[in-house]
């Protein structure tokens, strides 16, 4: 993963490991100061992924978006403190989650990942004393099959490598559009 410089502040996927005891310790994110390298705060309980945390704004909120080891989290963007979460099964030691999420329109995300899991499109909604939804509008087990590769959003469709062959997808219906080539 890359890190993330945002308002002064390096970001970066930390990650969990289980000290001799068999306690975890770690966090889903850390946030230094980019000048000093002080620890600002260190937020989250997942285990890190390949993919990198981005700034996004969904349902009028700026956050963090991180693909963990087995869940797709928002962060609050000033404090680290997670808002909310979506399962996205997966395991760093076989079935990784490596893509960085899309976002579309105002809150929704576009996520994808190889390993046969295809790809799903969430909304994410903030509701009454800063609670959060997340709704799945729709998972695609047959499409765009993600491995380290990341998908390009244009017009209401996404482009990637779908299992190393090049394929456009309609972003709200998972339909294929088309798919073909290989390139090495």
């Amino acid at each position: 993963a890359s890190p993330l410089i945002d308002q002064g502040r390096v970001i970066v996927p930390l990650g969990l490991r289980v000290d001799a005891d068999g306690k975890a310790e770690g966090a889903s994110l850390v946030a230094f100061d980019a000048l000093t390298g002080t620890t600002l705060w260190k937020k989250g309980a997942h285990q890190a992924s390949y993919a990198s945390p981005m700034i996004c704004t969904l349902d009028g909120v700026r956050q963090i978006v991180i693909v963990c080891e087995s869940e797709v989290c928002g962060h609050d963007a000033d404090s680290g403190e997670q808002l909310w979460e979506y399962a996205w099964a997966g395991s760093s030691s076989g079935n990784a989650s490596c893509s960085q999420p899309v976002v579309v329109g105002t809150n929704q995300l576009f996520v994808s990942k190889g390993y046969a899991h295809g790809s799903a499109l969430i909304e994410i909604s903030r509701g009454d004393a800063d609670s959060w939804t997340v709704n799945e509008l729709g998972h695609h087990l047959t499409v765009m099959k993600t491995k380290f590769t990341n998908v390009a959003l244009y017009d209401g469709h996404v482009y990637g490598l779908d299992d190393s062959v090049l394929s456009c997808v309609d972003v709200q219906t998972g339909r294929r559009r088309w798919k073909r080539g290989r390139y090495g």
